[in-house]
C-alpha cells in the first residue's frame, strides 16, 4: 500500500485548516485564530449571500419587478388580488434601518424599529394569552375534580381534597329533600 498526496488543494486547505484548529489544544495561539476567524468570515458571507438571493431577490425584487413591468398601467392600479407594489412600504421600512448610520437622520430609524418590536411584541402576546393564559383560565373555572378539560385527569389517590366551594356543594346536597334526584357532585375523590 503506497500513499498518494491528493492534487486538490481543497484537501490540502482543509488539512491545514483542520491542523489549525486543533493547535488550541496546546494554547490559544494565532494559529487557532486565523482559522478562527477566517471561518466566522466565511459563513459570515455565505449566510448573508445566501439570504440575499433566497429572501431578498425572490420576495422583494422580484414581485417588485413583476408589478412594475405588468400591462394594468400604473403599478399601483393592480388588478384585484394583486398587490405586489405595496412592497415598497416594508422595502422602505427595511432601508431606514440603515439611516442609523448617518447621525443627522438616525432618528428615522425609530419608525422602522417601533413597527418591528411592536408587531413582534403583538404578535407573541395573543400567543402567549392563547397558549398560556387562556388555557389556565379555562382550567380554573371548571369544576373541581373535573380533570383537565379531555387530558389525562390526575389520578384520585395523588389529589388534594376538595376546595371550600365544592365542600359547599357536598353539603347543599346533603341537606336537599329526598324527593329530589340525587345530584353528583362535583368533587370525586
Amino acid at each position: 500500500m503506497s500513499l498518494h498526496p491528493s492534487h486538490d488543494l481543497g484537501v490540502w486547505v482543509a488539512a491545514a485548516l483542520t491542523l489549525c484548529i486543533f493547535s488550541f489544544l496546546y494554547k490559544d495561539n494565532p494559529f487557532y485564530k486565523f482559522a478562527e476567524h477566517l471561518f466566522v468570515g466565511v459563513s459570515a458571507g455565505y449566510y448573508l449571500v445566501l439570504s440575499f438571493w433566497t429572501v431578498l431577490v425572490a420576495n422583494l425584487w422580484d414581485p417588485l419587478l413583476a408589478a412594475f413591468n405588468g400591462s394594468h398601467g400604473s403599478p399601483l392600479a393592480a388588478r384585484l388580488g394583486d398587490y405586489r407594489a405595496f412592497l415598497l412600504l416594508p422595502a422602505l421600512l427595511g432601508l431606514l434601518l440603515f439611516s442609523r448610520f448617518v447621525p443627522r437622520v438616525s432618528w428615522l430609524a425609530r419608525w422602522s424599529l417601533a413597527l418591528i418590536i411592536g408587531a413582534y411584541a403583538g404578535l407573541k402576546t395573543t400567543g402567549f394569552a392563547q397558549g398560556d393564559f387562556v388555557a389556565q383560565v379555562q382550567e380554573a373555572s371548571s369544576p373541581c375534580g373535573r380533570g383537565s378539560g379531555g387530558r389525562a385527569s390526575v389520578p384520585a389517590s395523588s389529589r388534594p381534597a376538595c376546595s371550600p366551594r365544592c365542600s359547599s356543594s357536598i353539603s347543599a346536597a346533603s341537606t336537599r329533600e329526598p324527593s329530589a334526584a340525587p345530584r353528583r357532585s362535583a368533587c370525586t375523590s
